[in-house]
């Protein structure tokens, strides 16, 4: 039986130097746009890893866009679902036509609340005084969402811009992600979880038998797309392990 593994990347395979433990060797995951490491595995990271790939077909499955998901540094082969679900890349890493054909549309639909949000995030910016910075994320010639990050990653400015914020939503269309340094405005089509849902039917009838599917993330917002997997999988010191631990007292 094919395995799949539908995984996440940041925070769940590997990570920034600044949240990985202290004293542990590193090994370069990611580039920069300058092509330094900038993010690291540990050696137990590594080590997954390397078994995963080894055992199983991995379809990386991030909120990274296409340069981001191209500077990393695993070999990953085959189908690919990056910018939050709203692009699916096939084995040749090119979009997936019958998602794009999908997705495009609806994204089209929504570039003008796009612009308006990016119009609040701005005047909030400079009412409030916030060292942060917003970037309109597209690919393949879509606008996709919206991100923003503080220029120091230890600040609390974030926070600040997420109260701000929280008044202009729950909104039909639009959701708010916020996890550490990023703060995204997410279009509501854009859902990991309904990508993983489109691939399971895919390689489901490319394949004509059943498969094993496992769902392997960090957070809780990885969790819609998990639960659409036969078995789920998540470090022990993510943000969904910590969630449940609490809820548990475990």
């Amino acid at each position: 039986m094919r395995i799949y593994i539908f995984v996440d990347l940041d925070d769940t395979l590997f990570q920034t130097r600044r949240k990985a433990p202290p004293g542990t060797p590193l090994y370069p995951a990611a580039l920069d746009r300058q092509g330094a490491p900038l993010s690291f595995m540990t050696p137990k990271q590594r080590a997954l890893a390397e078994l995963l790939l080894s055992r199983a077909y991995c379809i990386p499955t991030t909120a990274r866009s296409y340069s981001a998901f191209r500077r990393t540094l695993l070999s990953f082969k085959g189908p690919a679902i990056i910018d939050f679900g709203g692009v699916i890349l096939d084995d040749w890493g090119l979009q997936e036509p019958q998602w794009e054909g999908q997705m495009r549309p609806q994204l089209e639909q929504l570039k003008p609340q796009l612009q308006k949000f990016l119009g609040i995030l701005e005047e909030i910016r400079l009412r409030r005084q916030l060292a942060v910075y917003t970037r309109l994320v597209s690919d393949f010639e879509m606008d996709l969402y919206l991100v923003t990050k503080q220029q120091d990653p230890q600040s609390k400015e974030l926070e600040i811009l997420y109260r701000e914020l929280v008044p202009h939503f729950p909104h039909p269309d639009f959701y708010l992600h916020f996890n550490d340094n990023n703060l995204a405005i997410v279009p509501r089509c854009l859902e990991k979880k309904r990508a993983v849902k489109y691939m399971i039917d895919y390689l489901r009838q490319r394949w004509g038998e059943e498969i094993l599917t496992i769902g392997f993330g960090d957070s809780r917002s990885d969790l819609g797309f998990m639960s659409c997997c036969d078995y789920a999988l998540s470090p022990n010191n993510g943000q969904l392990m910590t969630l449940i631990r609490e809820k548990f007292d475990v």
